[in-house]
Parts: structure tokens; C-alpha cells; sequence
């Protein structure tokens, strides 16, 4: 069973999609206006995204939407990119308890640099993750903060029965 990581459906500047999760978290290299796979990766409504952990290659499936999703996939989400807008919840389940959401998996806020933060953000348990628009090769070490983080959320006890 491979885990799970959530992205807006939606493409803002700064944040990441379907079209560009996967160059960001295997390359390092955001993309904020990714041409031609928009099209192509939202056909697919999942993408496949692989991480060394320790000594193991984990594929991680990325998805936009949580329609549909069986209690098993649910059990599978360890990440979640936020937009810092309420209504990307609204079909979730337990959609309203940002806490408990945020206590069981890791929230991440990806945004430029010298951007307006919702305020709603302060009140929810995730990490922010600042590009910065003229410094493209900082990306890779946003890249690297994102996995760091994750993999030590991954090894807390809760998550020692997965698969990683």
C-alpha cells in the first residue's frame, strides 16, 4: 500500500498541482506555470511520485481530489498541501477539524516569498515552505526541507506500521 500525499486541486502561484508536484518533489525545480501536462496529469487524476526513505524506493501516490476515496486510502495520507482556503476541505471527511486533520498528517504551505499568508494559517498545525520567485536554484533546498520533515513525521510511532 503506498501512502499518500493531497495538493490543491487548483493552480496558484506558489503552491503546487497535479501539473507540477511531481518535477518539484523528485527534481527540486518548481514550475509555476507548467505548459502542455496540465492537461496530461489531470486526464490522470493521480501521480505517481518515488523517494529513497532509508534504504527503500516509496512510491507515494499525489492526488487533487478526495471524492471517492475508501477508508483504506484515507488511512494513507500522510501529507497534505494547503491553499489557506477552507472550501479545498469540503468533501473531506472530518473536513471540519483542521486540528484533528493536522494531528494525525502533515500539513505544508508552499508560497512565494513576500506574499500575503492567509491568516487562517497561523491557526492550523502545518509547516510553510518559502520559494523565492528570482532564486530558482533555492528550490532543490525547499525540495530537501520538504523531505527532511516529512521522513522524521514518517518515523514517529504512529507511522511505524507502515510500509516504509
Amino acid at each position: 500500500m503506498r501512502p499518500v500525499i493531497i495538493v490543491p486541486a487548483m493552480l496558484v502561484p506558489g503552491n503546487l498541482s497535479l501539473a507540477n508536484v511531481k518535477k518539484f518533489l523528485e527534481d527540486g525545480y518548481y514550475e509555476e506555470n507548467p505548459d502542455g501536462t496540465m492537461s496530461l496529469q489531470a486526464a490522470s487524476s493521480v501521480v505517481q511520485v518515488n523517494r529513497r526513505i532509508g534504504n527503500r524506493q516509496v512510491t507515494f501516490d499525489v492526488y487533487d481530489s478526495v471524492t471517492n476515496f475508501t477508508e483504506s486510502r484515507w488511512q494513507r495520507v500522510v501529507a497534505v498541501f494547503v491553499n489557506g482556503q477552507d472550501w479545498q476541505f469540503r468533501d473531506w471527511k472530518n473536513g471540519d477539524s483542521k486540528r484533528e486533520l493536522f494531528a494525525r498528517v502533515r500539513g505544508y504551505y508552499i508560497h512565494f516569498a513576500n506574499t500575503q499568508i492567509p491568516p487562517v494559517l497561523n491557526t492550523w498545525n502545518i509547516k510553510r515552505l518559502e520559494l523565492q520567485r528570482n532564486k530558482r536554484h533555492h528550490d532543490i533546498n525547499i525540495r530537501n526541507n520538504f523531505w527532511g520533515d516529512l521522513e522524521d513525521f514518517l518515523r514517529r510511532e504512529k507511522f511505524q506500521g507502515c510500509d516504509f
